[in-house]
This record gives C-alpha cells, sequence and structure tokens, in this order.
C-alpha cells in the first residue's frame, strides 16, 4: 500500500511513523527486520542471530540506529493512589444481577493514564472476576491526577466465599506500566 519507487521486482519503498511525543530520550537501534513477497516467502532477523551482521551487511544495510532528544520523555508508570468497591457483600443472584464497581485514584507525571485492570480471586475456588478501566471510562480531575469508575457484572453462578485482588495492572499513554501479583515480593 505505500509507494514504490521502481518496480515489484526491484525498487525502494519508503514509510513514515509518528514517533510518540512522550518517547524516551536516547539510541534507538534496529533490532528486528522481517519482510515478505507475494508468493509467501518470508525473511525474519533478530540482532541477536548469528547471521544478523551478514545480513545487513548482504542487504546493505547501514544506519541502524537513531538518537531521540525529547524534553517531554515519559519513562515513568501510573501511580494508583486509592482503591475503592461499591460494596463489601454482593448476591450475584438477586433480579437484575450485581454488579462490582472499582473506583481507582491515580497520578501519572507526563503522558496521562491510559488503562488499569483488577484481578479478584475466591479465596475457596480460584474462581476470578475482574474490573478493566480505561481513559475511554468517565475520569473525574485530568489524566495526570484523578480517579476512573467502572463496574463489572457478577456472574450469578458465582461462587460464595471471599474475593481478594490478586492482581493489579496498568499502564500510561507512553506505554509505561506495572504489573503486580499477589504472590510477588513487593505485593504489599
Amino acid at each position: 500500500d505505500d509507494t514504490i519507487n521502481g518496480t515489484l521486482l526491484e525498487g525502494s519503498v519508503a514509510v513514515s511513523q509518528r514517533i510518540d511525543p512522550f518517547a524516551a530520550n536516547g539510541e534507538y537501534v534496529l533490532s528486528h527486520i522481517s519482510g515478505s513477497d507475494n508468493a509467501g516467502n518470508n525473511f525474519n532477523y533478530y540482532k541477536g542471530d548469528s547471521d544478523w551482521k551478514q545480513f545487513l551487511s548482504n542487504s546493505n544495510i547501514q544506519q541502524t540506529s537513531f538518537f531521540i532528544n525529547n524534553s517531554k520523555e515519559d519513562t515513568t508508570a501510573p501511580n494508583i493512589t486509592g482503591l475503592n468497591l461499591n460494596a463489601t457483600t454482593f448476591d450475584p443472584s438477586q433480579p437484575g444481577g450485581a454488579y462490582l464497581t472499582a473506583d481507582v485514584s491515580f497520578t501519572d507525571d507526563a503522558s496521562g493514564f491510559n488503562n488499569l485492570y483488577l484481578d479478584f480471586e475466591s479465596v475457596d475456588t480460584d474462581q476470578e472476576i475482574y474490573v478493566s478501566l480505561s481513559d475511554d471510562d468517565t475520569i473525574n480531575g485530568t489524566l495526570l491526577e484523578g480517579s476512573v469508575a467502572a463496574s463489572q457484572r457478577i456472574d450469578p453462578f458465582a461462587a460464595n466465599g471471599e474475593y481478594v485482588l490478586s492482581n493489579i495492572s496498568g499502564s500510561d499513554n507512553a506505554g509505561n506500566n506495572f504489573n503486580y501479583y499477589k504472590g510477588d515480593s513487593d505485593w504489599e
């Protein structure tokens, strides 16, 4: 779909990629290259491959890096500053069912909150109930400091008993992320 200079048998092709306005400073090095022809023949090389340098030489690829000098770089994941649930006991078999609503407070230093995933696990059965929150949900405040809430319908056949937070992960708009599991040494 890109513009070809020459023919499909011999030529060149160029494409542009927008660099994220919060991209980290430093050198970016070509680490992977792959391609294919219309018959489905393909190649795939990674910089750790034993024939990587030979492939670059044979392909006359000399420029394999560039630098970013960005005054707006963002390399820090968002911080969660609070979590509130809409209730402590639910009856999902009631008419209309039951919904777990999570309201999460956050801060971020530059690009802003993007998404958050909470996983609650049954202490007795390992069944899971999750809540997914994103910047598409209503934000109270800004993407740099605020709160976001979302609801998840609880299955009407969910097991009785206590459900505890077992996993929390999230990211900002620059792709910085965090991921914690209840078994991690730094969970508490």
